[in-house]
């Protein structure tokens, strides 16, 4: 069976990761490569896991300031790895 994602999936969760980072503190800019204009969006952005063009993995230890998590994590319904250690981030998971 290929799972292939619909421009759609790939839109919401675009929309939902940059979400987040509206929510975080980057001030090093280590986020940069975030942007929805990026080629491969958001499956090239810095890390981002894809399988089958769906985001499975977001792993940024140590690259924020602080911020919040918010409900628009939901927005990446196959994610099975979430590694937000040491960022200094407030609010439980949603």
């Amino acid at each position: 069976l290929i799972v292939v994602a619909s421009s759609q999936t790939l839109s919401t969760e675009v929309n939902a990761l940059l979400v987040l980072k509206g929510q975080w503190e980057d001030a090093r800019g280590n986020l940069a490569s975030w942007n929805a204009s990026s080629q491969n969006a958001p499956c090239s952005w810095r890390g981002i896991t894809c399988n089958n063009s769906l985001v499975i993995s977001l792993s940024i230890p140590g690259l924020l300031r602080g911020g919040n998590l918010s409900s628009a994590i939901a927005g990446l319904p196959k994610l099975t790895v979430l590694d937000l250690s040491n960022n200094f981030l407030s609010a439980s998971i949603p």
